[in-house]
């Protein structure tokens, strides 16, 4: 894709598996509009190279097709990635003078967006997958999501649509941890120990909203369960419908350790986001739900893992809470040392 008529200079970004890289920054362009337009244009394109991307997918027995695998694998290289290159250099370009609305758009497009990929690659040259065609639609589903709820920032247009919590988190519980050991044979080293189980109330109704805002809200809420049961752990996933409330609660579980109260005070503290004369109160505060201190992993850079991994920068939780909030709904946390940390998401429908 020839991007010469929105882009300047040398600079550059890319998404590759869990990193992201920063070229030499780019001129800065003072034609913002064309600038949008284009950012649209590539998202709207790379939504139609995923596109077709499913209907091989769905169309195909996968097996040891080699050709078939190289065939996939060439569509998103050339069809997706490349206008992900473009669509972030031009973020990074505009964000020097929106840095608010193109930073939340940068953190919505690269959350998970390269570690999805590279897994959906990987998984075509797999032997003995299980579920393989399954999965690889649920990754996709990932893929389209992502840009199409990027698109939608970065435009500012809103398309509330009709959907149904059920069918996320049964996408989510796919795409998000393809190597359990219910989908690799026994004697695959890659397998993952973790189990996530769902119990889900088939009376919920369907809801009026942005089905991948929340999609993409809950996908980070249980990628952080799943760090906190560890590898032989297990996340639960529930629905509950209470129609004399007309409201939907989801409830994301773990049995991890539970939420490293003095971990997230630290990282409160560094990132700014609580007064230091604030801090000793709040080391004081016991409870187990609604502590003050759980709040604080919804707030910028906040970590709840800071004291496990620096490089985690807080961005998944606060996005899902903001997401929540924009849904007129709300999020409360419980959490016991050595008994793990459940989210109960609340939803009026």
């Amino acid at each position: 894709m020839d991007d010469s008529r929105a882009v300047s200079g040398s600079g550059y970004f890319f998404l590759s598996g869990r990193n992201i890289f920063f070229g030499p920054p780019v001129a800065i362009m003072t034609n913002y509009l064309a600038a949008y337009g284009t950012i649209s244009q590539a998202a709207g394109e790379a939504i139609e190279q995923v596109l077709i991307l499913k209907a091989k997918v769905k169309g195909k027995c996968f097996g040891p097709s080699r050709e078939l695998q190289e065939e996939v694998k060439g569509i998103y290289n050339r069809g997706v990635e490349e206008r992900l290159h473009l669509m972030v250099r031009l973020i990074v370009e505009l964000g020097s003078n929106r840095p608010r609305r193109f930073g939340v758009a940068l953190s919505q497009l690269s959350l998970n967006l390269g570690e999805v990929a590279d897994q959906m690659i990987e998984l075509l040259y797999l032997p003995g997958y299980r579920n393989l065609q399954k999965v690889l639609l649920a990754q996709l589903d990932h893929l389209q999501r992502t840009l199409v709820y990027f698109r939608k920032t970065v435009t500012g247009k809103e398309e509330p649509t009709t959907f149904n919590i059920n069918y996320l988190l049964r996408d989510i519980a796919l795409a998000i941890c393809p190597f359990r050991a219910e989908f690799l044979p026994s004697s695959d080293e890659r397998i993952i120990g973790v189990a996530i189980k769902e119990k889900l109330d088939e009376s919920v109704p369907h809801m009026v909203g942005e089905p991948e805002a929340m999609y993409l809200a809950l996908y980070q809420i249980v990628g952080n369960a799943l760090i906190a049961a560890g590898s032989k752990g297990t996340v639960s996933l529930y629905s509950k419908y209470y129609d004399r409330f007309k409201q939907l609660q989801v409830t994301v579980a773990d049995n991890g350790a539970g939420i490293d109260r003095l971990g997230v005070l630290k990282s409160a503290l560094e990132a700014e986001q609580l007064d230091p004369r604030e801090a000793e109160a709040l080391r004081r505060d016991t409870a187990d739900h609604n502590n003050k201190i759980f709040g604080l992993i919804f707030k910028p850079r906040v970590s709840a893992f800071a004291s496990q991994n620096s490089k985690r920068k807080g961005i998944g939780l606060v996005l899902a809470h903001e997401e929540v909030l924009r849904h007129r709904g709300k999020i409360e946390v419980y959490s016991k040392p050595g008994r793990g940390t459940t989210l109960q998401i609340f939803l009026n429908v």
